[in-house]
C-alpha cells in the first residue's frame, strides 16, 4: 500500500490533504479522484457564477500523479429574457 493525498480546490478555496488514504496503486488513486469529484459535483451547485472543481492527487514523494477539473456553469439568461418580454 501507498499513501495518497488529495488536494481538492473549489474556485479559489484550496483543502490540502493532510493526513492522506493508503491505496494499492495509482490507478486506485485515480478512482478515488474520479469518484470524489463527481460526489462534490453532484452536490454543489454554482450560486454566483461558474463553480471549478479541481482535485489534484500527490503521492508520499509530493509527486502529482492524477488532476482532474470540471467547471460547473450554467446560463439562464435567455429563460430571463422570455420571461421579461412574456411580462410586458
Amino acid at each position: 500500500m501507498r499513501r495518497f493525498y488529495f488536494e481538492i480546490a473549489l474556485n479559489d478555496d484550496i483543502k490540502e490533504d493532510a493526513d492522506g488514504v493508503d491505496l494499492p496503486d495509482d490507478g486506485a488513486a485515480r478512482r478515488e479522484a474520479v469518484m470524489t469529484i463527481a460526489s462534490i459535483a453532484a452536490e454543489a451547485i454554482p450560486q454566483d457564477g461558474p463553480l471549478d472543481i479541481a482535485i489534484r492527487v500527490l503521492d508520499d514523494r509530493e509527486c502529482q500523479v492524477f488532476r482532474a477539473h470540471v467547471t460547473f456553469d450554467f446560463d439562464d439568461t435567455e429563460r430571463e429574457q422570455k420571461l421579461r418580454g412574456s411580462s410586458q
